[in-house]
């Protein structure tokens, strides 16, 4: 914030000693300088067994084992390539016992469980010729029920396509919404000079427990749209992709837009060995992506926003694995900024790194939910 704009960080932080900084700048779009990277076009004819893991609340990057398990599955179909996703954070599955992140509680230590019952057998098999090791496509930790369960497919086969839809008074349901009134929505001010931080605390660096963190300090804000179910009678579990599809629109010609999906815990929830924060209503934070409007078509050509035209945008909250408790409540955040983890949008068509401090402008958002802009969060739900 201090910077005043991104236009500014080189000379104030950096002083041109930085060439990553030079060259993000110079290609702020997808193009040939960020495809010579993109590892996935090289995972052709592979013959070799492949344990590609993942943590669930990897903040740097979920993305990437995820898209080389789905890469190698497409090209190498006779190969052995297990997925393995466990509650961590990038890498933790090595660095911490997985007992816990945060206050969230995994009711053993999962860490130590990879390590003897998958990595050590998987190694030892295929380099020595062990005999403990039985291929499986996807073994994966199931947060909120606390389990690790095998499945033959990644998604597993017994899931059923649900959507959860934004409805009137702040509330979610898996009923669509039925007023034709294309006007409908909810709206919220969107300033650059105010925006919504990504954690509670006042921190230096980003840090990693945000991703579990509590939403209770967002969910209070004029500009956090903010959805709740009714409480849940029975165990839901929600595994696989999860897809936001949000028709929008702004006053500005770009904007920011983030989806939060939460699980909100009971008020009479246990207390947890890990932490003293009070986990009744404690909203923890699932899933979240954000989108540049600019790029909701293309990342190679982006195009502005035309100001108040409602807009459909998606959004990839990647995979998850998590059973929502009886009693708990499924939650969805809907925001235009996210800030230090995304730099804040200008809300104006120009180059971001290169957007003078008065190019930041305020710019109102709508978010609709009519039954011809049926704003809703696609979840595979396991019945």
């Amino acid at each position: 914030m201090e910077a005043g704009s991104a236009s500014n960080i080189d000379a104030l932080y950096f002083q041109g000693d930085v060439p990553a900084w030079q060259e993000f700048m110079e290609h702020d779009t997808y193009d040939e300088y960020w495809k010579r990277q993109d590892a996935l076009q090289y995972l052709d004819g592979i013959d070799h067994a492949i344990l590609n893991v993942a943590g669930w609340f990897d903040t740097e990057d979920f993305y990437g084992p995820m898209s080389i398990y789905r890469t190698v599955e497409e090209r190498n179909p006779n190969s052995e390539n297990t997925l393995v996703v466990g509650p961590w954070l990038h890498g933790g599955w090595r660095r911490m016992w997985g007992d816990h992140l945060g206050c969230i509680d995994f009711d053993s230590q999962t860490s130590v469980y990879f390590q003897t019952k998958v990595q050590f057998p998987f190694f030892e098999h295929h380099l020595r010729g062990g005999q403990d090791w039985t291929p499986h496509e996807a073994i994966v930790f199931n947060t909120g029920a606390n389990v690790w369960e095998t499945h033959d497919t990644w998604p597993p086969k017994n899931v059923l396509e649900k959507k959860i839809y934004l409805r009137e008074e702040s509330k979610l349901s898996f009923d669509p919404p039925t007023s034709q009134d294309t006007q409908l929505g909810d709206s919220w001010v969107s300033d650059p000079n105010k925006p919504v931080p990504f954690s509670a605390e006042i921190r230096t660096t980003l840090g990693h427990l945000w991703k579990v963190e509590d939403q209770r300090f967002a969910s209070t804000r004029p500009d956090v749209m903010v959805y709740v179910s009714d409480i849940l009678e029975e165990d839901l579990t929600v595994v696989g992709p999860i897809l936001a599809d949000i028709w929008v629109s702004t006053t500005g010609t770009d904007s920011d837009w983030a989806v939060k999906l939460i699980d909100v815990y009971p008020g009479d929830a246990p207390s947890s060995v890990s932490c003293d924060i009070p986990m009744g209503g404690y909203q923890m934070h699932l899933a979240g992506e954000i989108m540049r409007g600019r790029f909701r078509n293309s990342f190679e050509e982006p195009e502005p926003m035309v100001p108040e035209q409602v807009t459909p945008i998606q959004i990839d909250l990647r995979d998850r694995y998590h059973t929502f408790k009886a009693g708990h409540q499924i939650m969805v955040h809907i925001q235009s900024s996210w800030f230090p983890a995304y730099d804040r949008n200008p809300q104006k068509f120009v180059d971001t790194y290169r957007a003078q401090p008065d190019d930041y402008e305020i710019a109102t958002q709508t978010v609709f939910r009519s039954s011809q802009y049926p704003s809703h969060l696609t979840l595979g739900v396991v019945h």
